[in-house]
């Protein structure tokens, strides 16, 4: 996806934070066409959680965990369209 589609998420964000920023996220990747999930791993019960978005893909042992890094990923990505 584009630094502007990118860009664009960064400032419809801003300033939210809690159930309302899980909110927001959980809408644009319904809007967009991205992914949002829980997972779990079938051995130890695990749950992870998977954020696919504007091309940026991030995993965390928490909802807020994979926010926080897709945010800092997305932000790489911004800084450095190469960046994985």
């Amino acid at each position: 996806m584009s630094a502007a589609a990118i860009a664009g998420f960064f400032a419809r964000i801003h300033g939210r934070e809690g159930e309302d920023l899980q909110e927001a996220f959980a809408n644009e990747a319904i809007e967009t066409g991205g992914h949002w999930w829980p997972t779990r791993d079938p051995l130890n019960g695990q749950a992870l959680f998977e954020i696919h978005l504007h091309g940026v893909t991030a995993i965390g042992l928490s909802l807020d965990d994979a926010i926080r890094s897709w945010r800092r990923k997305a932000r790489a990505r911004l800084e450095d369209p190469n960046a994985a």
